[in-house]
């Protein structure tokens, strides 16, 4: 089996279940979601966009689970995992590993009609990143800075803009 650790967070769980269920597709094992608490409303989400999972589990034993973390990931699939179950914990944000299963990944999200306006959602997420040492540069500065944004949102032709975040003011 393949077991993914759930953190808080909807945005995060996206990323650690397409992880998952890519890693559980590839070693043609189940795949079992363990959220981070009882009740864990992101689960509702999860059922709302009709992902296919085998179970949830609450309490569970992966004592004798091998570790995947970020760190080893891509490992993971190149490693025989016939005989083990894996548990992955972590947040899978880097698209290096869905790059090559776009197409795939895109099936598994029911998306609605084509847009009819030409607006650009821009997702700003920052929660708790803003405070990671890796996300700035050593003179104190963030690597992503609002110029950076700016000059790619001005090499698209859009009608609006929206923004949407999790800031509890937008300056």
């Amino acid at each position: 089996m393949i077991f993914v650790r759930l953190t808080n967070g909807f945005g995060n769980n996206l990323f650690q279940y397409i992880a998952g269920r890519l890693l559980a597709e590839h070693h043609k094992k189940e795949l079992v979601l363990i959220p981070p608490f009882k009740d864990y409303y992101g689960l509702n989400e999860i059922i709302k966009l009709g992902l296919k999972f085998d179970a949830i589990e609450n309490q569970i034993d992966l004592s004798g689970c091998e570790l995947i973390t970020e760190k080893n990931y891509l490992l993971a699939y190149k490693n025989n995992h016939n005989q083990t179950n894996l548990v992955l914990e972590g947040y899978f944000e880097d698209y290096i590993y869905y790059y090559d299963h776009l197409k795939k990944i895109r099936t598994w999200f029911p998306f609605s009609a084509k847009r009819e306006n030409n607006d650009l959602v821009l997702h700003l997420r920052t929660g708790d990143r803003l405070f990671y040492k890796a996300h700035y540069k050593s003179n104190g500065e963030p690597i992503i800075d609002g110029t950076r944004i700016l000059k790619a949102i001005n090499h698209i032709e859009f009608d609006k803009l929206f923004i949407v975040s999790d800031l509890p003011k937008f300056k």
